[in-house]
């Protein structure tokens, strides 16, 4: 892929996340970014832009809980960008999980990592991502026997990291801006002729 069609890609997949977080029963969105074009798109669905003060994803959602523990949120749900296929009926799954008044709800990816993370309170647990973030978090929770729930979907547990990844989202059936774009740009076909 170009770079031009990498950050299409970025800002469509985070679109459909935003789209399904709208219509869910959350009450609010929150994006931590430094790009301008990010800023829009969160814009377009009314969430609350916060300007990355720290580079990686731990420091965005330790930035993203300071900002809501400031404001008196007690629950967090942290969403990444790259799981386009997420719906809302997955989200409104992991809250009614939550029925504890401290517990955490996870959702794990492919790698291991980790793809959903439900916090009462947001302080109940620290994160951890990237590889092995899934199991980091399970072990954690079991030592200090806090409540969970592990929520399993098909959709959440494929994010975008590969070329494998792309041919697994334009192959699944579903209205996705994402899967339109890959369409658009062919990637089913570049992809084959990269594997002959």
């Amino acid at each position: 892929m170009s770079e031009e069609e990498r950050v299409n890609l970025t800002l469509i997949m985070l679109t459909d996340v935003l789209k399904s977080i709208k219509e869910s029963s959350v009450d609010e969105i929150i994006v931590v970014s430094s790009n301008a074009e990010v800023c829009k798109v969160a814009e377009r669905y009314s969430a609350k832009f916060l300007k990355e003060t720290s580079l990686g994803l731990r420091n965005a959602v330790a930035q993203a809980s300071s900002w809501c523990t400031a404001q008196g949120i007690e629950c967090t749900l942290f969403i990444p960008a790259d799981v386009p296929l997420i719906t809302r009926e997955d989200i409104n799954a992991i809250i009614s999980l939550c029925k504890h008044e401290r517990q955490v709800v996870i959702s794990p990816s492919k790698s291991g990592g980790t793809n959903a993370l439900l916090r009462r309170p947001i302080d109940v647990i620290p994160t951890f991502f990237g590889m092995g973030s899934f199991r980091k978090h399970l072990e954690y929770l079991i030592k200090r026997r806090v409540n969970y729930e592990v929520y399993i979907s098909p959709r959440i547990i494929l994010d975008v990291d590969s070329p494998e990844d792309l041919y697994e989202v334009s192959r699944i059936v579903n209205s996705s801006a994402t899967k339109r774009y890959l369409e658009e740009i062919r990637i089913l076909d570049r992809i084959k002729r990269n594997r002959l």
